[in-house]
């Protein structure tokens, strides 16, 4: 890695720990990130959000404002090489940002400039879409999650969706107005 690129991907990795470390735990329940009162009950949570969002747009502006093709694909380098080492570093919700930016479809259809990238970064890109494809709830990165030992930064908009789901798909209480244990334990793990 070019020296440049594994600095700017550890200044990302230290920004993206301190935002992902000030969630409190509280915040991922009942959806507190959305709604009336999201920057009251979950602030932490719209911090990570904001700053996700911020991320994947810039990325998609470096590229998308390159004067040229030949530009464009040095951008798609420069990016996919910073992927990596944010990948190496367990930096997972600043890699989802960059990999979001690549695939969006602005950015997907400069097919002149994705022919400039060397083939090495070109695989990479492959392998981080089989890691972020959204299918069984983001399984595959899941998965990789599980096995990655600490320090890690894990992709908060995973966890989000699943929240989300296990919340929307059932309810606290169950017919007999006892607590739903089966909904408490999937939030739990």
């Amino acid at each position: 890695f070019s020296e440049n690129n594994k600095k700017i991907a550890q200044q990302f990795a230290l920004i993206s720990f301190k935002l992902f470390r000030a969630i409190e735990p509280r915040e991922f329940l009942e959806q507190n990130w959305k709604g009336k009162e999201k920057e009251q009950r979950a602030p932490n949570i719209l911090k990570v959000i904001d700053s996700f969002n911020g991320l994947s747009n810039w990325v998609s502006m470096t590229i998308l404002t390159a004067p040229n093709t030949n530009k464009r694909g040095k951008w798609i380098t420069k990016w996919l090489r910073i992927a990596d080492v944010l990948f190496e570093l367990h930096d997972f919700q600043t890699l989802a940002a960059i990999q979001g930016a690549l695939t969006a479809n602005p950015v997907y259809r400069q097919k002149l400039a994705w022919k400039k990238v060397p083939a090495r970064h070109a695989v990479k890109y492959e392998e981080f879409k089989v890691i972020f494809n959204p299918s069984g709830g983001h399984s595959n990165l899941r998965k990789i999650h599980r096995e990655t030992a600490p320090p890690m930064v894990p992709y908060a908009g995973a966890f989000l969706k699943i929240l989300f789901q296990i919340d929307e798909g059932a309810s606290n209480k169950k017919d007999d107005g006892s607590v739903n244990f089966s909904k408490l334990m999937r939030l739990h793990t």
